[in-house]
């Protein structure tokens, strides 16, 4: 059953980029840079780390998305968000200096803490951009997002606070940002 998950995983992965993909094509999504650097360098370490550590099949799903956010991430740098705020510059680099802190850490339990509070963190110049401009961030990607990281944790072998906390954090964090977003859309068209 661990594999089925694992693969439905990697479907959802796949899929969490169509509809972001579509967007940029279309040139309504403007990814925030700030927050894309922190998400592709993040999943390519994950992916590094798993792999080198004997991930195996578990691995595949961060270098799927540290592809996938690294093409976005290359979209973001020409066609992305251009209003850089000062929270936002705030954020990013605390978040770069978390990456630094996380790369020498040996511990695991810290390690996975600080991952999560990376990828959180990185959520911050998106959420601020999409309060006035919900509509430049294609909510289905993150909801798929949001559904691959919890099929990716029902494949965990060993589920334990160490193993389930940074896909949790991903879960909620893409859930937490469709219903944002939609709020704010919905909001932005009753005014």
């Amino acid at each position: 059953m661990k594999e089925f998950f694992a693969i439905v995983s990697l479907v959802l992965g796949f899929a969490t980029f169509v509809p972001y993909f579509r967007e940029m094509w279309r040139g309504t999504a403007k990814p925030h840079i700030f927050s894309w650097i922190p998400w592709t360098a993040m999943t390519g370490i994950a992916f590094w780390l798993s792999f080198t550590n004997g991930g195996g099949a578990g691995a595949w799903l961060f270098l799927l998305q540290a592809v996938g956010c690294g093409i976005v991430l290359l979209y973001a740098i020409f066609h992305g968000e251009r209003h850089i705020t000062l929270l936002d510059r705030v954020t990013f680099t605390g978040t770069v200096l978390t990456i630094i802190l996380y790369l020498f850490t040996k511990n695991a339990l810290v390690s996975v803490v600080l991952a999560s509070v990376i990828d959180t963190s990185a959520f911050i110049p998106t959420f601020r951009k999409s309060f006035l401009k919900p509509w430049e961030e294609p909510v289905l990607a993150y909801g798929i997002s949001g559904f691959s990281y919890a099929f990716a944790l029902l494949a965990v072998d060993t589920f334990s606070f160490v193993t389930a906390l940074y896909g949790a954090c991903l879960v909620l964090s893409n859930v937490v940002f469709v219903g944002f977003a939609l709020y704010r859309r919905r909001v932005l068209n009753d005014s």
